[in-house]
């Protein structure tokens, strides 16, 4: 049946990026994954995500290796963006309530 596939067509993966991880912050042991487009420069967007992310660090990921990687989603968020190179793998850990 597959993971659940949330659909956000209206908005931006930068700005979707942004909000989940200000819901749920990132593992740090985790940072964001990124399929290395191996362009010099590297596409903006790209920038943009790891700032969208709030994170110190991120990866990049060959492409070939990005792909088994997104088959371990718990869930996929597809928003409007139609920039190439605008995906980004995000882990979260455990979620800590305090009381």
């Amino acid at each position: 049946m597959g993971v659940p596939v949330i659909e956000v067509p209206g908005v931006g993966v930068t700005a979707m990026t942004a909000a989940i991880c200000e819901v749920l912050p990132l593992d740090p042991d985790f940072p964001p994954a990124l399929m290395d487009s191996k362009l010099s420069p590297a596409p903006a967007v790209q920038a943009e995500l790891v700032a969208a992310s709030g994170a110190d660090e991120h990866r990049m990921v060959e492409r070939w290796d990005y792909y088994p990687l997104a088959r371990e989603a718990v869930a996929i968020v597809r928003t409007g963006e139609k920039r190439t190179w605008a995906n980004v793998i995000l882990a979260k850990g455990v979620v800590r309530v305090t009381p």
